[in-house]
């Protein structure tokens, strides 16, 4: 079983940035970060 999320992002300054159809900021970060921790894969 894989273990992977799809994650729902709201476009809002500064917590998120759409750099073009990338997003990065705060909060993709925070989900990376989280992601790692419990070793998940997210969308």
């Amino acid at each position: 079983m894989e273990n992977k999320i799809k994650v729902g992002i709201a476009d809002f300054s500064p917590l998120i940035i759409d750099d073009g159809g990338k997003y990065k900021g705060f909060e993709i970060d925070l989900w990376e970060a989280i992601a790692k921790e419990i070793n998940i894969d997210f969308e």
